[in-house]
């Protein structure tokens, strides 16, 4: 016989489910920020709700497995100072809008020798001419991570492999899915050029919402506590339109190389993502069928 959840109950089991496919764990904050859910709950309930499911006897495994309660995940404090390192390195570049922080990095889950996986937002007409001043200024600072670099050679190195342009930022509808809605909620904002820029993209994607209510909230409060370094002004006539027909000589120029060795790559004049592996189809199958199995 099938069992019966109440609404926080599978939930929770959807989180710990989600995070089990990855072999992570969830400390207790971890689990109310990505709760899976459209409904908002509290901490305390959601505490509460995991020691009645440790008690049951179908759920007291999957409880022991993944939930860590309060014990303190460790950040390595090289990685902050590495990131502090990459924000101050880019942060000149007047194109950048904001930057943020994914991967294993962004949700704590971290080794010493990981590298930095980076999304960048860019302005308008402005992607491709920020991405290639970025890919020269990092290969000459010997912080950008090229494609032939062995596991022991990333320490640290930045990992460009989402770029956005603002007017671009919102995702497409056909993303709409869990996988998308965790990795847009769990991205750490690390730097905005205007108060307000990296809110702006969370604004773009409230249809995470529907996914992970609690995690849309708190990631927007995370980012409007960015410091801001003001706004951009032009240094001579003409400098706009300029930069457009730069931005376009680079996309130009990038796409031989792109296209000499794309693989799973899907590029635009607007959008770039540099996918190492496409594991959203094989995680979105795993988790509806684990969910299954509890009769979620």
């Amino acid at each position: 016989m099938a069992q019966t959840w109440s609404p926080l109950e599978a939930a929770v089991l959807r989180t710990l489910l989600y995070a089990d496919i990855f072999s992570g764990t969830l400390t207790l904050n971890e689990l109310h920020q990505y709760l899976i859910s459209n409904q908002k709950f509290t901490r305390s309930d959601v505490r509460s709700t995991v020691r009645r499911l440790r008690d049951t006897d179908t759920t007291s495994e999957l409880i022991a497995t993944v939930y860590r309660g309060d014990v303190p995940r460790h950040f390595p404090t090289e990685k902050w100072v590495a990131i502090v390192d990459m924000v101050s390195s880019l942060a000149w570049i007047p194109w950048i809008e904001s930057i943020w922080i994914t991967g294993s990095v962004a949700v704590g889950n971290v080794q010493v020798n990981d590298d930095l996986d980076i999304l960048f937002i860019t302005s308008p007409r402005r992607l491709w001419l920020t991405r290639a001043v970025v890919v020269v200024f990092g290969i000459l600072r010997g912080k950008y991570r090229r494609s032939h670099f062995s596991d022991d050679m990333v320490a640290n190195q930045w990992c460009c492999n989402i770029w956005l342009e603002h007017e671009a930022a919102q995702v497409d509808q056909n993303r709409h899915d869990i996988y998308t809605a965790r990795e847009v909620i769990q991205a750490l904002p690390v730097y905005e050029r205007e108060s307000g820029l990296a809110a702006r993209w969370l604004d773009k994607n409230r249809w995470v919402q529907e996914f992970c209510a609690n995690g849309f909230v708190l990631a927007r409060q995370r980012a409007r506590t960015l410091p801001a370094l003001g706004q951009r002004h032009p240094l001579f006539p003409g400098q706009a339109v300029l930069e457009t027909l730069l931005n376009t000589l680079a996309y130009h120029v990038q796409m031989i190389s792109i296209r000499a060795k794309q693989t799973r790559e899907e590029v635009s004049l607007q959008t770039a993502f540099f996918h190492p592996s496409n594991t959203q189809q094989a995680v979105l199958e795993k988790y509806e069928k684990m969910c299954r199995h509890y009769s979620l």
